[in-house]
């Protein structure tokens, strides 16, 4: 009931409130209809590019489940608590008539050809949220409309070694969830929202951050959540996080903040700061920009030291490991809503700004030379007039989602485009 919600969310104010003055762990701080399943001592191989393996403790039901989709899934943990019946993991319905706001593909290394697509259903939402999530098990070829029971919406966050630990973590309003059982429900880790991300050294430090004021992490292994300590924090109050893909090895994290201008309190001055191992450099300014930053590096960071960051219509681009950003020139006037890029390192970009008589503008463009040219792709499709999000799969695979509605997909780097993926091979 709505009081029984007011008392809930009173009390997690207590809570966080608490933790900020006394840095102690907020365990659990809402109440839990279901708790997630707890690791079974099963032991699996965890291997960086080149190193040695590390050995991490990984749930029985999750290495049984494979690279397969949620109802092969079920049937293969048939035989365990955890797993849903299998009529009830999938609802009827596609995503074309669907506002898809979010791709998530598999962590870098995975061979699962897994996705999914976060979104709103165009029509027939009776009372929020209306979020929906939808599940491919086969690189865009297919999607299932998971039950989803609990599901707020928001962005879903996959573990580095996935699919061997098959949960499916999701950041969103009603803070950070988790299903153990495929998507057929979720529950409540931690009722504190902003962006999110999660370690690539997860299964062995089980870290997820939360961008909440004052910043938090979330520990997988004993359940509990603290302010987050940096050594020289960033400005700034709600923060956006990205981990260097090398992460384990350098220890390198990226935070974007903004914070009032020092010269002028009512001017806000978003940064982008790298911190390593904890402690902090300073703040790089994003020129001009005056709204909340996100920060992504390049996939090949290690060897390159790109990154790059965007807030509302700018995009910005460093390539000294984030201690200097420059402006990008973006090829049409709209907000950056999401960037992708290829192994090759082709840049992707979707653009997308809606004006007060709801007509938008915006589309899909990609650079091959570091964002000095751009090409628009999809200009016979719906991308035409915008896009919500892009994504790279690899091989000159994207999936794109138009402004209008549903999701597109290319096989050949953007030249065409279809409302489903080839079959993979």
């Amino acid at each position: 009931s709505p009081a029984v919600v007011s008392r809930a969310s009173e009390a997690v104010v207590a809570a966080v409130a608490l933790a900020v003055v006394a840095g102690a762990p907020v365990v659990n701080p809402l109440p839990q209809a279901t708790a997630p399943d707890s690791p079974a001592p099963v032991v699996a191989q965890q291997r960086e590019a080149g190193g040695a393996g590390a050995i991490v403790a990984l749930p029985s039901a999750q290495q049984s489940a494979g690279a397969t989709g949620p109802a092969t899934a079920a049937k293969a943990g048939a035989g365990t608590a955890a797993a849903a019946p299998v009529g009830n993991l999938v609802i009827a319905g596609a995503p074309d008539d669907v506002n898809v706001t979010q791709f998530t593909t598999p962590p870098p290394g995975s061979a699962s050809h897994e996705l999914y697509a976060t979104g709103s259903p165009t029509q027939g939402c009776k009372a929020a949220p209306c979020a929906v999530l939808f599940h491919s098990p086969d690189g865009g070829a297919t999607w299932e409309h998971l039950k989803a029971s609990g599901f707020s919406g928001g962005t879903v966050l996959l573990a580095p070694n996935f699919p061997t630990d098959r949960r499916v973590f999701v950041t969103g309003p009603n803070g950070l969830q988790v299903s153990s059982d495929n998507g057929a429900t979720f529950t409540t880790l931690v009722p504190l929202g902003g962006p999110t991300a999660i370690s690539p050294a997860f299964p062995i430090d089980h870290r997820i951050l939360i961008g909440a004021v004052p910043g938090w992490e979330y520990r997988d292994d004993t359940k509990t959540t603290t302010p987050l300590h940096l050594t020289n924090r960033p400005p700034g109050q709600t923060l956006s996080f990205a981990f260097s893909p090398a992460y384990a090895k350098d220890g390198e994290l990226f935070i974007g903040s903004s914070a009032p201008d020092p010269n002028n309190p009512t001017q806000q001055d978003p940064t982008v700061t790298t911190c390593a191992f904890g402690t902090c450099a300073n703040p790089a300014l994003l020129p001009d920009a005056d709204r909340f930053p996100t920060v992504q590096p390049s996939r090949s960071f290690a060897t390159n030291g790109i990154v790059y960051a965007w807030a509302g219509p700018r995009l910005y681009r460093s390539a000294n490991g984030g201690g200097v950003f420059k402006p990008v020139a973006l090829p049409a006037k709209a907000d950056v809503r999401a960037i992708a890029e290829d192994p090759d390192g082709s840049l992707y970009v979707s653009l997308l700004s809606t004006d007060a008589k709801g007509v938008s503008t915006g589309g899909v463009f990609v650079s091959r030379d570091g964002g000095h040219t751009w090409t628009q792709v999809g200009k016979d499709t719906g991308l035409a007039k915008g896009a919500t999000s892009i994504a790279s799969l690899g091989h000159d695979r994207l999936l794109a989602a138009p402004a209008s509605s549903g999701l597109v997909c290319s096989a050949d780097a953007g030249k065409t485009w279809a409302k489903r993926c080839p079959a993979t091979p």
